[in-house]
């Protein structure tokens, strides 16, 4: 991106900062495991192989010239950067998704530790303990002294399938658990936290309701740097991606018939850009659009719905209502959250589901404060509400939702109304603090001011 906007400054920027954190290890250059070595050795040798043969002399080095950045090499770095990027897949194929990768190879430190007395030494000399990450929740005081600390670490780590491809790492606590946490790089997880605070702000305005499962099921979220932090992993939980997938008995949503057909009627609508094929669809009637849904939803199989999932897994009728109580609940505050914070981008993938307790867990909140309003394609709908979802609820609810789903939606939308002070307080931290994304959006749309788009984004929630 730097390249093509002749920002000879941010490539030089960028460029010293993979060498700094991928090639050198600068600083940190003993603590690097083998698949870090490994990792650096194959791109410098990558580096000293192709540059010459791209004219490209200083790619070798931490330092581009200026030589390199003119207009005229753009063509080089175009075929030079995704050489350099096969390079990188093939090397990290060794631990690749899905796969279990000894922890030593990534973190031999975390690997040796050891806090129940071994002769390791790294924290008996001092008496100091590590604590289990995500045990303060900002609500209270904290007391430091009934935290779970860690013990040691499992020795091996799941390698997830994701772009950044992140790893799932057991820390074993003082408390005789497990605790699974996600290690995200390459990603700043600093507005997931904040989401998730304003999660735990909206459960506190939910608690004099006293209503069993009306509340936004969260998770800890610790930023370490702006592009590194742990998660806590949700066990025995699956997105709701998959579920369908299981149920329709496919492996891939594209292979479902339904999904295929609305392809085809999809691939009528041209245009280079997603905004020109969202007008072109804009321009057929209603009619026609509620006529095609309805022939791709009666292509669907008849048992691809949640409530055949629930049904399932239900021991009989008294568990199905009571499953079915507890989702529609945790269904109806996650909604209301989502709107009162405008966070988008609720596809399949984005929804959890809890396989113990039928609550809903959201994840991935890039698309919040109303930033979906202003893709090139807007969302426009407060949250997602397919009949996937609110077949759950039927024959009870009816067409509008009726019963503990309507009921749980006006209830946290009073309460949210009623004491909006409190919401408003947590929100503040987004104005006095603007993350990095947003910094970098509003210096893209050109305003001088980098908080101007965070108080925008607050005004939604007015």
């Amino acid at each position: 991106e730097a390249l093509v906007r002749n920002d000879s400054r941010g490539a030089k920027l960028q460029w010293r900062t993979i060498w700094r954190k991928v090639i050198d290890f600068e600083g940190y250059a003993d603590l690097a495991g083998t698949a870090h070595q490994n990792f650096s050795q194959l791109l410098r040798r990558a580096l000293r192989e192709f540059s010459p043969r791209h004219n490209l002399p200083s790619a070798a080095t931490p330092e581009l010239t200026d030589a390199d950045l003119v207009p005229e090499k753009r063509e080089h770095w175009v075929k030079f950067l995704p050489q350099l990027e096969q390079v990188a897949r093939q090397a990290g194929a060794q631990h690749g998704p899905g796969r279990k990768a000894p922890l030593e190879a990534f973190s031999p430190w975390l690997a040796q530790f050891d806090a129940r007395g071994s002769s390791s030494g790294l924290l008996g000399a001092t008496g100091e303990k590590l604590e289990v990450p995500g045990q303060y929740g900002g609500l209270q005081k904290p007391d430091a002294r009934s935290h779970a600390k860690i013990l040691r670490f499992q020795p091996q780590i799941l390698v997830m399938s994701s772009k950044q491809k992140p790893k799932r790492l057991v820390v074993l606590g003082s408390d005789e658990r497990e605790h699974w946490f996600l290690v995200k790089g390459g990603e700043d997880v600093r507005l997931d936290e904040r989401v998730e605070q304003l999660f735990g702000a909206v459960n506190s305005l939910l608690a004099p309701e006293a209503i069993l499962g009306l509340r936004v099921r969260t998770y800890a979220v610790v930023p370490l740097l702006p592009d590194l932090g742990v998660l806590e992993w949700v066990r025995d939980t699956k997105p709701l991606k998959m579920l369908v997938s299981e149920i329709a008995k496919v492996k891939d949503l594209e292979e479902v018939e339904a999904k295929k057909q609305r392809r085809e009627w999809a691939g009528r609508f041209r245009g280079e850009k997603p905004q020109e094929r969202y007008q072109a669809i804009f321009s057929v009637q209603r009619a026609d659009i509620e006529v095609a849904f309805k022939r791709f939803v009666a292509a669907l199989p008849p048992t691809a719905t949640l409530k055949a999932f629930f049904v399932q897994r239900a021991l009989g009728p008294e568990a199905l209502w009571h499953t079915r109580q507890r989702f529609a609940r945790s269904l109806a505050a996650t909604s209301v959250a989502s709107y009162l914070l405008g966070i988008g981008d609720r596809h399949l993938d984005n929804y959890l589901l809890c396989l113990n307790s039928a609550e809903v867990v959201p994840i991935d909140f890039g698309y919040s404060f109303g930033i979906g309003a202003l893709l090139p394609v807007p969302e426009m709908m407060p949250f997602r509400l397919t009949g996937f979802l609110t077949s759950v609820l039927q024959p009870l609810a009816g067409p509008l939702g009726h019963g503990a789903f309507r009921d749980g939606i006006e209830r946290a939308l009073k309460q949210c109304r009623d004491r909006k002070g409190l919401l408003l307080d947590a929100c503040a931290l987004f104005v006095r603090e603007p993350l990095l994304d947003w910094a970098a959006e509003s210096r893209r749309r050109g305003h001088a001011e980098v908080m101007f788009l965070p108080r925008q984004r607050l005004h939604f929630v007015h």
